[in-house]
């Protein structure tokens, strides 16, 4: 979850609300997202 974490510091709230929506994705298929 450190990925994560890193991904909400950076972004700003529009992209944690994306996170907030793929959260329930796993890891892997939330790597395409995040990178």
């Amino acid at each position: 979850m450190k990925v994560i974490e890193k991904y909400k510091q950076k972004k700003e709230r529009r992209e944690i609300f994306l996170y907030e929506k793929y959260k329930n994705y796993t890891i892997e298929q939330l790597t395409p997202i995040l990178h």
